[in-house]
């Protein structure tokens, strides 16, 4: 019910802003623009592995009464600030949307999934998403990392989500150490700097996703030990409640006792 009166709100007060949306078919990307409302309603409906519509909008809830409602699941690390939430990216997803194999960078000119410089946050409000991460000591010539220094062509959904088949396009792709899990409704997924991520979405899916940061969350430093330390805190207290939280895994499907992405309950689910 919750979920269904967000997205009521959400198409009554921005339903008709025009929205830019890719459709994705392999490397192959097109940007569309249409109404939030058309391609919510019309498009997502249609996507699939092989055409699959995303969309990450930055400028969507800031025009609504939502914002102020979109508390961050990382507030308990809060050194300080009583900063509204900035910075709320809208992220939907078709079955196949999936991101770029990409780092999550220390500096300010990173993507849209994480602007600052401390990590992101992301949190499935409806549908499924999987992830696979790289610790940040991962060769990048083992992820086929090009000129970029912070992204991959390298597909590790080429095959779809349950099918790890990178070499079949990336014989060179070969990192030591592959974490995954899988967020479903009402999960929050943190992810500090430094680390590689690949996120596939396994059905439609909405979630709202910021950076952690000076701007976001208050006054956190941005070394990596700290960055650790938030993560570890994070995964505590979620450990520290009677909501589930999911195994982040390695490659060899052996449980890891200090996951790379904290996985936590945010929302209540009726």
């Amino acid at each position: 019910q919750a979920v269904l009166a967000f997205m009521q709100r959400l198409m009554d007060q921005a339903g008709d802003m025009q929205v830019v949306c890719q459709l994705q078919r392999g490397s192959e990307i097109e940007h569309q623009t249409w109404t939030l409302r058309h391609f919510a309603g019309h498009l997502l409906p249609q996507s699939e592995h092989a055409a699959a519509y995303c969309l990450e909008e930055p400028h969507v809830l800031s025009k609504t009464d939502l914002l102020q409602e979109l508390s961050s699941p990382v507030a308990d690390i809060r050194s300080g600030g009583t900063e509204a939430p900035l910075g709320r990216l809208l992220c939907m997803g078709g079955v196949g949307a999936r991101t770029m194999l990409q780092k999550v960078a220390a500096l300010n000119n990173a993507g849209p999934l994480h602007l600052h410089n401390s990590g992101f946050w992301d949190t499935v409000l409806l549908g499924r998403r999987k992830w696979r991460l790289f610790p940040p000591d991962t060769l990048p010539d083992d992820l086929c990392v090009g000129d970029s220094l912070d992204k991959s062509a390298a597909d590790c959904f080429v095959c779809g989500p349950d099918c790890p088949s990178v070499q079949l396009q990336h014989t060179r792709f070969a990192p030591a150490t592959c974490f995954e899990c899988e967020q479903t409704m009402g999960q929050a997924v943190v992810v500090p700097a430094g680390w590689w991520y690949q996120a596939y979405d396994d059905d439609r899916t909405l979630s709202i996703s910021a950076n952690f940061g000076h701007t976001t969350i208050g006054n956190i430093a941005s070394d990596s030990q700290a960055l650790s330390d938030h993560a570890v805190r994070v995964h505590d207290a979620a450990e520290g409640t009677s909501a589930s939280l999911l195994t982040v895994q390695q490659n060899q499907h052996e449980a890891c006792a200090l996951p790379p992405a904290a996985v936590i309950d945010f929302l209540p689910v009726d």
